[in-house]
């Protein structure tokens, strides 16, 4: 599981492309920022794929994992000082929707767990701040669901705004682009069936293909 959560966070930091680095300040577990899975919806899953008891002591409890970076990031050709945070936490999806569902128990088969990241980076330009976030749904049961199902990822400073969003379907990814600047504009693509059958034991060289928006860029 340490070395998943690795490579879903590599998945991550390649879609915002944002070169920096951190080092880490504190580790600790905090009360839950969403919902997680109950116990009666989650009991023949648990059966399925390989989620261990000791991941389900860790992860069910209705609480989040909360990490706190320091972070350095490269911006206008200069190194930029900010704190950066990985949140984890479990809950309850519509692979339909993909969203995360309001009554998980009326949902039937359309519900999925996932173990949902939401990575956040906020740091100042001179008096210009940014606040950056990726967030990254991926089921737990991956034996059964073996791809993440939707990344999104926005950028927020001082000119405006720019939003990628990646929502798996049966053809691959599509992807949508909406962004403040011309040059970017908004665009919507897809990534065909390689990409349907790609998962975490593949390399990520080939999402880098993906047109992102200049503003992405350090």
């Amino acid at each position: 599981m340490k070395t998943h959560l690795q490579r879903l966070l590599l998945f991550s930091c390649v879609l915002v492309t944002l070169t920096g680095c951190a080092t880490a300040t504190r580790d600790s577990t905090a009360e839950a920022v969403a919902n997680t899975v109950s116990d009666n919806s989650t009991s023949e899953l648990k059966l399925a794929g390989p989620v261990t008891d000791a991941f389900g002591d860790y992860w069910y409890k209705g609480k989040a994992e909360l990490t706190s970076y320091t972070l350095e990031q490269a911006r206008y050709g200069e190194i930029r000082q900010g704190n950066a945070v990985l949140i984890f936490v479990t809950e309850d999806f519509s692979r339909s929707k993909q969203v995360k569902l309001d009554n998980p128990a009326q949902a039937g088969n359309d519900s999925v767990n996932v173990l949902k990241l939401n990575f956040t980076k906020n740091f100042n330009t001179g008096i210009y701040p940014y606040s950056m976030m990726t967030s990254v749904f991926t089921p737990v049961q991956r034996q059964l669901n073996p791809q993440t199902l939707k990344i999104t990822s926005s950028s927020q400073e001082w000119c405006g705004h720019t939003f990628v969003q990646m929502n798996l379907n049966d053809q691959g990814y599509r992807v949508q682009q909406n962004s403040y600047f011309e040059q970017d504009g908004d665009k919507t693509l897809s990534l065909g069936e390689p990409y349907r059958k790609m998962n975490y034991g593949q390399p990520f060289a080939s999402i880098q293909r993906i047109s992102l928006p200049a503003s992405y860029n350090s």
